[in-house]
């Protein structure tokens, strides 16, 4: 996982790499390690703002959030974040949605499925023949 911060009208400390760091190891439980995160922390003068963007092989997903503490914006982003990725994850499950995704079939699936295909072509014949 890839992991980029940036600070804009904020003073860039050890502490906040440490929370980013901590809670970007919170969104590894969703994928395989194959993304990118890029955080982005800035200030109005009034409210810190966080924003988080998430790359990773067939999607992006991005959040936002603000808070007069900076550290609450995080910990908000963070969970904007994770239910967007829950939603992908279920969604992603319903057989529906898997068409382009690249699955690869067990050899005996792929066989079996080979298999019905080969008997409706055989039951369509018959069907036109008689």
């Amino acid at each position: 996982m890839d992991i980029k911060s940036t600070f804009k009208d904020i003073k860039h400390t050890p502490s906040l790499d440490s929370r980013i760091q901590q809670k970007s190891k919170r969104l590894e439980k969703f994928f395989d390690g194959r993304s990118s995160i890029q955080w982005i922390c800035f200030s109005d003068g009034i409210s810190h703002f966080a924003e988080i963007t998430l790359e990773g092989p067939s999607f992006r997903i991005n959040a936002k959030a603000s808070d007069k503490n900076l550290y609450h914006a995080l910990d908000k982003v963070i969970n904007k974040i994770e239910t967007q990725l829950k939603k992908q994850k279920e969604k992603m499950k319903n057989p529906i949605h898997q068409k382009n995704q690249d699955f690869k079939f067990t050899k005996g699936r792929e066989e079996a499925l080979d298999e019905m295909e080969e008997e409706n072509n055989l039951l369509k014949k018959k069907k036109k023949v008689a």
